[in-house]
């Protein structure tokens, strides 16, 4: 998460503060720009990210209830068919596929919220930036001036600092929930719970098919 603590950082700096200590303001307003311009750069290219990861998503999403309807079928033809073997099968696949697209699902709640939140922070640093050179000149040649006048806020500042970490943290919970990994302790207890699912849904298919003397082709 690199790109939002630079994020971060860039907008949560106080231009005039490093004025106060700049012993020569002209350079420092220039860097301040070039942060700012870098700044703006960084958040785009995150923004796009985001979008991007969730354009995949969707399209996983979609070839996944594609996938879906094709064990849907394929699980009743074996019930009919008599091959609980094969029933069982595709219900377990069709089960996956389902836990998969709702992951997916909310990544793209995740990822919208994130690319909003950043959208506002573009825009605001945009502002800043506008705001820095059109006034340039002036501070150049009132530098003194404005050291007294206008200070971000310690509220403002933090404020940033809160969206961006939430950003963050929004996104790390996603991809620790995603992980591969999962704790043995728990493995025997879903398993269990994962064959007791299927065997339910077996049973059910098995009840539909019995009321249904039509055929089902994949």
């Amino acid at each position: 998460m690199n790109t939002f603590a630079r994020i971060r950082d860039i907008i949560a700096s106080n231009i005039h503060a490093l004025l106060d200590k700049a012993e020569d303001p002209g350079k420092m307003i220039d860097l301040s720009i070039r942060k700012l311009e870098d700044a703006e750069a960084s958040i785009r290219a995150a923004i796009n990210e985001r979008n991007e990861e969730r354009r995949q998503a969707e399209q996983r999403i979609a070839e996944a209830r594609e996938a879906i309807e094709r064990w849907k079928a394929r699980a009743w033809l074996a019930a009919k068919k008599g091959r609980d073997d094969l029933a069982r099968e595709a219900i377990a696949e069709r089960l996956e596929l389902e836990r998969r697209e709702e992951k997916d699902e909310q990544l793209c709640i995740t990822l919208a919220d994130v690319s909003e939140s950043l959208q506002a922070t573009l825009e605001r640093t945009e502002k800043k930036l506008a705001e820095l050179i059109g006034k340039a000149d002036g501070l150049k040649a009132r530098s003194e001036g404005a050291k007294a006048r206008a200070k971000a806020t310690k509220a403002e500042r933090m404020d940033w600092e809160r969206k961006i970490a939430e950003a963050e943290d929004r996104i790390k919970a996603w991809e620790a929930m995603s992980g591969s990994g999962r704790k043995e302790s728990g493995r025997s207890f879903e398993d269990m719970e994962r064959d007791e699912e299927i065997e339910n849904e077996l049973e059910r298919l098995k009840e539909e098919v019995s009321h249904d003397t039509s055929d089902r082709a994949l």
